[in-house]
This record gives structure tokens, sequence and C-alpha cells, in this order.
């Protein structure tokens, strides 16, 4: 495992305060948001693939949103520039952002694994 500290991934003062306020249950938000981004991969590659595009927004907002409310914010950007192709149907470049927000994910899930 990396040595992550999670400043390249998160706003680490809005994730500290996420965390504080929480307190007991943010395990439990932690664990039900890497379950419900885990099952969205399946669903987003697949309206990628068949270049549904009302689909592609749908579900990049909601995995948009999921990831900001943790702070996960270079995240949430990414989830946003998807969001977007799938609004404006300009799914060219989508399977590339794809690749890009499976990659950032591995890193805030490994990150917040730490956390549990």
């Amino acid at each position: 495992m990396s040595n992550l500290n999670g400043s390249e991934l998160f706003d680490i003062e809005a994730f500290d305060t996420l965390k504080d306020v929480m307190e007991d249950e943010f395990k439990d938000l932690i664990s039900l948001y890497l379950n419900d981004s885990d099952n969205r991969f399946a669903a987003l590659e697949q309206a990628i693939e068949i270049k549904d595009a009302p689909q592609v927004k749908e579900l990049a907002h909601s995995f948009k949103g999921a990831s900001a409310n943790l702070a996960a914010t270079s995240l949430a950007e990414l989830c946003f520039k998807l969001e977007k192709m799938g609004g404006d149907n300009q799914l060219n470049d989508a399977p590339n952002v794809y690749l890009e927000i499976k990659s950032q994910y591995a890193l805030v899930k490994e990150f917040l694994e730490t956390q549990i």
C-alpha cells in the first residue's frame, strides 16, 4: 500500500470536519460510499459502451455528488467532466475520462480504507 496522506485527493479540512461531525457514523458513511461506488462502475462502463448519454450524465452526477460529500474534490471534478459530456451528448472521450475516474477512485478508496 502506498503512503497516502490524502491531501492530493481530498479537501482535508472539509474531510476532517466531516469526520469530527459524524463521529462513530463516519465509518458507516465511508463503507456506504465505497459499496455504492464499486457498484456504480459496472453501470457507468455499460452506459459508456452503449453511448447512453443521459445515463452517463445521471451516473456521473450521482458519483460526483457522493464524492463531493466526502470532500474527494479531484474525483468529483473528474465526475463532473464526465457528467458534462453526457449532458452535451459528446461521449467520444468518455472512455478515457472513465479510466481517469477509475484510477483516481482506486487512490480515494485506498485512503478511505485506512480511515475505517
